[in-house]
């Protein structure tokens, strides 16, 4: 009988560096391809009743003869996808934005409780990381990736050293040369679509394509801000370094309540006729 246990010692590893996870799974996705309907199959008659089939080969009219619906099916390729999200510290920031950006591979360890039980996905690229970073909380992260192959493997659960979250007040933005913008919060996506390359002999794929990098992402302030069609670049610190990114705006979202401090939220995207990344801590 299978003991039910807390994933209360979970935790992810990118390279070897731990990362703590509020919610994490790491599934290698499949399911059969099904194809209901072929030449001289019917699952309705449309001219006798309920009827199915012909009669016999050179009838007109479908009715007389009863015919079994088949399915015919195929395996279908695997996706080794692993999800994870959960507060940043200084450690996971680096290496999660690192990885990110350059589209590297690398090999990822799930651990799920403490006697040692993990999955590792080997040869794994992030596809999608999104950091978010609000005044008074502290810093987020939600990220996917996908590798090359999933195994089970015995982990060696260890206790990981306590690590300061990283807080809003270690976070510094700076929209082009402007100063004195009072910030709400901060959010950056990079997306990296993946390609899986499929060979015959196997349905895992042979290797992970990386198509076009897209850098998405909205800053909130506090007080009314326009900067529609303004090209420039935003540049954030998390407390070890720099980001700078070329950007352009898009139309503002003001929003105001009562009681309520009046908020402008501006949506922009990453775009230059050079790399996006002006500079990224190594």
């Amino acid at each position: 009988m299978a003991n039910i246990r807390m994933v209360y010692m979970g935790n992810f590893r990118i390279a070897g560096t731990p990362i703590f996870v509020s919610d994490m799974s790491a599934n290698p996705e499949t399911s059969p391809k099904f194809y209901d309907h072929i030449v001289g199959l019917r699952d309705q008659n449309f001219g006798d009743g309920d009827k199915k089939g012909p009669v016999d080969r050179h009838s007109l009219q479908a009715g007389g003869k009863h015919q079994i619906q088949k399915k015919f099916w195929r395996y279908a390729p695997v996706n080794h996808k692993v999800t994870a999200s959960g507060p940043l510290t200084e450690a996971a920031a680096r290496v999660l934005l690192r990885y990110a950006i350059s589209g590297r591979a690398f090999d990822v360890v799930c651990v799920f409780f403490k006697d040692g039980f993990a999955r590792l996905v080997s040869d794994a690229v992030i596809s999608s990381l999104s950091v978010t970073a609000r005044a008074r909380d502290v810093l987020t992260f939600d990220a996917e990736m996908v590798g090359r192959g999933t195994t089970e493997v015995d982990y060696p659960t260890e206790e990981l050293d306590c690590e300061k979250l990283l807080t809003w007040d270690r976070v510094e933005f700076q929209l082009g040369s402007m100063s004195g913008i009072n910030f709400a919060d901060f959010s950056v996506n990079v997306s990296n679509p993946i390609i899986p390359i499929y060979v015959a002999g196997s349905l895992n794929p042979k290797d992970l394509r990386i198509g076009i990098q897209e850098v998405t992402g909205t800053v909130s302030t506090y007080g009314f801000i326009s900067l529609v069609s303004y090209a420039t670049q935003i540049r954030f610190n998390l407390g070890y370094g720099d980001y700078i990114v070329g950007t352009v705006f898009s139309s503002e979202l003001s929003k105001g309540a009562a009681n309520e401090p009046f908020i402008c939220s501006i949506p922009f995207t990453g775009a230059r006729d050079r790399p996006v990344w002006i500079r990224s801590p190594s």
